[in-house]
């Protein structure tokens, strides 16, 4: 409670000068009455008056200096105890007000949550003062995947109540609101038999709906195949490995019209430019997770993804994911994934490896791993691996590698070529060009790329290269191999 002032009060500035402007935000939880969920009001404080809004924003036009409260409640039509306003000013005199309780939720020797209230500075116009409040929001509210999304809200999509909602409608809209970033879409009322007071046919009520079946039931004329086209269209796929078959996938789904997420830490130049752009990238398979409802993986068995669908990456993900898995059988914990799919965590496994355990699993459909053995493939496979062979002993670059990292220089085009082995620890390319200038050769072209523990090198220089710069390559610190191509 503020001094001498008998309204309950989150924060209150009590500053200097008579010329100080402000202008209220208000948003809405609801669209029927409202075309824009924002508005905005600017006003002069010169007399004590109250004001509806979540941001407050003032400055003195004097001083061009500002702050702004962040009021973190509802809307004002839907907090709790709503004294009616939101701020209070009074020439120089701000208020923020309304705790969201009232004097009998507060409870002798315990604390009582209330709403909060956030207070920011800036100095300048409206660029500073949306600066500051972004600066709030980035550093004190992370952005969390699962929660922070845009929400569509669609209830009677274009006014006309539930008389245009079905099936086409609703598929529709969400392709708009896929062009638009909208990540979550509710449909809010009009879909099921019963009808409610705010239908377009009279008779709706309220009363007992938690109690009517017809509430609950799809319409059958409107929604013919039930929520279930509605539902499996705004499905997220996530992508683990995007390598030649991942951006197949990842392709595939966008066309059929998935939200499609995708996760490489390696992914090369050639398949970035052939993967649609509409497919979003993150950085970690923590984010699929948290995110997807579908996740196909496509990596190589390594040391690093043996058992990476364990306890641990199952608790991460969202309830009733379906995993999809084409690459190897190892890189899924057996004993994990059986209490996964018992406890319904995992709705679903499908897996191409048939063994003793994958074909008891419940839940699991298990498909034979023969994509590989027709004959056509394995001619195909064969000319691949001697074209690949060919390319490295004669240009000595790299490609589909189990351990080390994909790297294309092309055809050399100067005097020399030189490639390294080394390990991935931090300055070798500075060793290598030390080397090189202190014997006076220029690197006309260098490509270097590293996977885990291990990197490779491709130099091109302007002369032949000698055995005496090979020796001291070779000599250096973490360099594996060396290998003159020309």
């Amino acid at each position: 409670m503020a001094t001498g002032v008998k309204t309950p009060t989150l924060d209150r500035l009590q500053l200097s000068g008579n010329h100080w402007s402000a202008r209220t935000i208000e948003f809405f939880d609801y669209t029927d009455w409202n075309d824009n969920l924002v508005t905005g009001r600017t006003w002069l404080p010169y007399r004590r008056n109250t004001y509806r809004g979540n941001l407050l924003f003032a400055h003195d036009v004097v001083t061009r200096q500002g702050f702004f409260f962040l009021k973190e409640a509802p809307s004002s039509s839907t907090q709790l105890h709503y004294p009616g306003s939101d701020f209070v000013a009074d020439f120089s005199d701000f208020m923020v007000v309304g705790l969201g309780i009232a004097s009998h939720d507060v409870k002798p020797d315990s604390w009582t949550r209330v709403y909060g209230c956030v207070t920011g500075i800036y100095t300048g116009g409206e660029q500073e003062a949306l600066t500051a409040l972004r600066l709030y929001q980035k550093q004190l509210r992370h952005h969390t995947a699962a929660q922070d999304e845009m929400i569509m809200l669609n209830t009677w999509g274009d006014r006309s109540q539930d008389a245009k909602i079905d099936e086409a409608f609703c598929l529709a809209e969400l392709d708009r609101a896929a062009r638009m970033g909208i990540t979550l879409f509710q449909l809010d009322d009009g879909w099921q038999s019963g009808k409610s007071p705010n239908s377009k046919t009279a008779g709706g009520s309220f009363k007992d709906i938690w109690k009517s079946g017809d509430y609950w039931t799809p319409n059958p004329t409107k929604f013919p195949h039930g929520l279930k086209p509605i539902v499996e269209k705004g499905k997220k796929l996530g992508i683990i490995g995007l390598g030649a078959i991942g951006v197949l996938v990842a392709n595939a789904a966008n066309r059929l019209g998935m939200d499609v997420y995708g996760c490489d830490p390696y992914l090369s130049v050639e398949h970035a430019l052939n993967m649609s752009r509409d497919v979003t990238m993150v950085k970690t398979n923590e984010e699929l997770y948290e995110m997807c409802d579908y996740l196909t993986v496509h990596v190589p068995l390594l040391d690093s993804t043996k058992g990476m669908f364990n306890k641990e990456a199952f608790d991460k993900m969202k309830d009733g994911v379906v995993l999809l898995n084409f690459s190897r059988d190892t890189l899924v914990n057996e004993d994990d994934i059986k209490v996964a799919l018992e406890s319904g965590k995992v709705a679903k496994y499908v897996v191409d490896f048939p063994n003793p355990t994958t074909v008891k699993l419940p839940n699991t459909t298990v498909t034979p791993h023969l994509g590989a053995s027709t004959q056509e493939s394995e001619d195909n496979c064969a000319k691949m691996a001697v074209s690949e062979i060919r390319d490295f002993m004669e240009n000595g670059n790299i490609k589909n590698s189990v351990n080390y990292p994909n790297c294309d220089a092309g055809v050399c085009q100067t005097a020399g070529r030189i490639t390294i082995a080394h390990k991935n620890v931090p300055n070798m390319l500075s060793q290598f060009t030390t080397l090189f200038s202190k014997d006076g050769v220029n690197i006309e072209n260098m490509v270097n790329k590293s996977r885990g523990n291990f990197a490779y090198t491709i130099l091109d220089i302007c002369s032949d290269s000698t055995d005496e710069v090979v020796k001291e390559l070779e000599a250096l610190d973490g360099v594996i191999r060396v290998r003159v191509i020309k």
